[in-house]
């Protein structure tokens, strides 16, 4: 094993120059003896160690050849491996570029796609918010109908309180109606006493009908009359007599103004007219009174007319008449 004159450092065989310090290294024989000194060592050992040292170095040179092959055989290596994978970068970019313009064009697509749905979702919302509107205005439109059913409500409830009072009162008007009927009876038969003992006839209906200037009847009575053709308005009474005699008997003819017909000439005041009748001591007599018109021509317009029976300023009977 060779080591280092230099530092003494451990040589690995076949090397030129130390590891460590770099040193040229002087590969010496173990074979070879301690140098001797020139006085001593004859002449052949020096002989016999130059040529040993000789083939040594040219030994060495050898193997520095033989690494700087190698050392170029290896970078030739890297230098075409170098070649090869530029070959491959070239051919792997050319498909990468392939690649990423499928991918581009992919992403485009998808990006169009994309687009295309957000337009879409943008209208969507679009009509969303359209019909959010109107179901807001909807909303309004119907808290203000509740409001005003609440309203209604409040009204129709014053209103139910209002009828109740009404039919409370209404209940109370009819007991006092009924109150007011029993009197109205029982006047009335005091009335129909009084009658019979003021009056001697007592008139218990009266109907109105329309004769012409020869005492013929054109409309009996209870019909209906007509305007065109009234001529004279002949009242027909049903009474009932205490008595056999005459009595004066008064018509009084009331227009639809609520005036008196009167004739200047033959009218008593406040009346229409005034007769002397004959009665008899019966029960439901018929009796035609005096006739009130004019033979030529209607004098009666169209409307309600109002005839009585007067009795000594006590009216016996009245009734309203509708003449069309």
């Amino acid at each position: 094993m060779a080591i280092c004159e230099k530092c003494g450092s451990t040589l690995s065989e076949d090397v030129l120059f130390c590891e460590e310090c770099g040193a040229k290294v002087i590969i010496v024989d173990p074979e070879i003896p301690p140098a001797a000194s020139p006085e001593i060592a004859p002449k052949q050992e020096l002989r016999k160690f130059s040529l040993f040292k000789t083939i040594k170095i040219n030994k060495s040179t050898n193997n520095a050849g033989m690494i700087t092959n190698k050392v170029v055989t290896v970078w030739t290596i890297i230098t075409i491996l170098l070649i090869v994978a530029i070959l491959v970068s070239i051919v792997t970019c050319g498909n990468a570029e392939a690649s990423l313009s499928e991918i581009r064009d992919k992403l485009q697509n998808n990006y169009s796609t994309l687009q295309s749905e957000h337009n879409s979702l943008q209208n969507n919302f679009i009509a969303l918010q359209t019909k959010y509107d109107n179901l807001m205005e909807k909303s309004n439109d119907i808290n203000t109908l509740q409001s005003d059913y609440s309203t209604l409500q409040n009204e129709n409830k014053k209103l139910q309180n209002e009828r109740n009072t009404l039919q409370n009162n209404n209940k109370t008007l009819k007991n006092e109606n009924d109150i007011l009927k029993n009197k109205n009876n029982t006047l009335q038969t005091d009335n129909n006493r009084l009658l019979s003992l003021l009056s001697p006839i007592r008139v218990d209906s009266l109907l109105i009908g329309n004769k012409n200037g020869n005492d013929n009847w054109i409309t009996q009575p209870g019909v209906a009359l007509s305007a065109s053709q009234m001529r004279y308005l002949t009242p027909r009474i049903v009474y009932t007599s205490t008595i056999n005699g005459n009595v004066a008997l008064d018509i009084r003819i009331i227009n639809p103004k609520s005036e008196i017909r009167q004739d200047s000439k033959s009218s008593p005041y406040g009346y229409t007219d005034t007769g002397s009748y004959r009665i008899f001591k019966t029960e439901r007599q018929t009796l035609d009174l005096n006739k009130v018109g004019n033979q030529n021509r209607s004098t009666y317009s169209s409307g309600v007319w109002t005839v009585e029976v007067w009795y000594r300023e006590m009216c016996l009977k009245s009734i309203k008449v509708n003449i069309n």
